[in-house]
């Protein structure tokens, strides 16, 4: 997998947990899933694409402050591959091919709780789909302009907004939706949530954004899905 996508994960993480742990579903594929510990409003998953000996089944521990510190000055282009001793877990960070680094960290496994999730399960409708680009721009317009903000679909239309504002602002996203129960409902989040959101990296890769979430998908190296979780 690419650094650059560990190193955005990490951004998120950074001042609201801890330690997280990642779970190995198979020699290809590694799975983060928590709840932001701060807010209490998001949960995050992300499955990365990536090479590793890990143990399949296992979850493992690992410390956020000490990876942001490692991983604060990789290049997009570095490559990172996992591997594990007895003792330690170890990152591999291989930024050309004459040069790579090491890290090593004790290794910490943890029994999974519940039901192992998966991408595919999260999907839902209506979303609308929005280059995270545009998206950065969007909540950096509205972060630090209301205490609350409100997302909500109206037939065919996208909408975020904030809330009791001095200055109303409202974006309204073209998109295409059917009749159900679900469509006028709303979801609020906090300015403090707004703010976690607006760490997401900003390119240009499509994002789809529903009422209570945001998914992505990078063929070949990541999924991710950000839900959420404090609904009206």
């Amino acid at each position: 997998m690419r650094a650059h996508h560990l190193k955005n994960i990490l951004n998120l993480f950074k001042k609201n947990v801890n330690t997280f742990n990642i779970y190995c579903k198979s020699n290809e594929e590694l799975i983060i899933h928590l709840l932001d510990e701060s807010t209490k409003e998001l949960i995050y998953h992300f499955e990365l694409m990536s090479n590793n000996t890990l143990t399949n089944g296992k979850s493992y521990v690992l410390c956020v402050n000490d990876l942001c510190r490692l991983f604060k000055y990789v290049k997009s282009e570095a490559l990172v591959r996992w591997d594990h001793t007895e003792t330690n877990i170890i990152i591999k960070i291989i930024t050309s091919l004459d040069m790579n680094q090491t890290l090593q960290f004790p290794k910490i496994e943890t029994e999974t709780k519940g039901q192992i999730k998966y991408y595919d399960t999260f999907i839902c409708n209506p979303k609308v789909s929005v280059r995270l680009s545009d998206f950065s721009r969007i909540i950096k317009s509205l972060k630090n302009t209301s205490d609350n903000y409100i997302i909500s679909y109206e037939v065919n239309k996208f909408l975020i907004r904030n809330c009791d504002a001095v200055i109303p602002i409202c974006y309204s996203l073209s998109c295409e939706t059917t009749q159900d129960n679900h469509l006028h409902s709303e979801t609020i989040i906090s300015n403090n949530c707004l703010l976690k959101l607006n760490k997401l990296s900003s390119d240009n890769t499509l994002i789809e954004i529903g009422r209570n979430f945001i998914s992505g998908f990078i063929e070949g190296e990541l999924k991710y899905y950000i839900q959420f979780v404090k609904l009206l």
